[in-house]
């Protein structure tokens, strides 16, 4: 199972974050969806090894701000409060989709530069395979991730789309990308 402890905030970014639990975070953001009149989109998640840890870390990040909660498990945080919260739980920078210049301040550029890329894990969709072979087997599939990671390479790329991380050779297919990309128009 995939455990993960997600940032899911509207768009666009208005300080309104859901930090929460999931083990499918594109189902979990198409449920909110269905309750929600704003779009929402995942700013970024933290993969943990078990349920039990899951909890642990939601539970800790929800005491911590626990003076800026709004309503339930929806906080009143700034983006570099997010970054800030992301980077230090995940260790690396994995799905901070917006503001990614703050990551520098936040981070050492050192300590991005230094990151391994994982033969085993789909920068897409944040999956980790055991084998290689699974990984190209998953990337191979008819139905491709929706939701894609942000690579230590592609952070500053100008081409990349903000909403599913999708990154194009020239801006002008980003641009025609965003008129039909599924996660801003919400048919994922």
């Amino acid at each position: 199972m995939d455990y993960r402890v997600y940032f899911i905030g509207e768009d666009p970014y208005t300080n309104k974050v859901k930090i929460g639990k999931t083990n499918n975070v594109k189902n979990r953001i198409r449920t909110l969806q269905t309750g929600n009149p704003y779009k929402l989109r995942v700013i970024g998640t933290i993969s943990c090894q078990d349920e039990k840890t899951m909890s642990e870390l939601e539970k800790r990040l929800h005491n911590e701000l626990k003076d800026k909660r709004l309503v339930g498990e929806w906080f009143n945080v700034t983006m570099e409060e997010v970054v800030v919260l992301h980077a230090r739980e995940n260790g690396v920078i994995a799905q901070v989709i917006e503001h990614v210049a703050l990551v520098e301040e936040v981070r050492n550029e050192q300590l991005v530069m230094e990151q391994p890329i994982n033969n085993k894990k789909c920068y897409n969709c944040g999956s980790v395979f055991r084998t290689p072979s699974d990984l190209l087997k998953h990337k191979n599939r008819k139905t491709p991730c929706l939701i894609r990671e942000v690579t230590p390479e592609n952070i500053r790329n100008p081409n990349r789309c903000i909403y599913c991380n999708r990154v194009f050779v020239q801006h002008c297919s980003m641009t025609r990308h965003l008129s039909i990309c599924k996660i801003k128009n919400a048919e994922a």
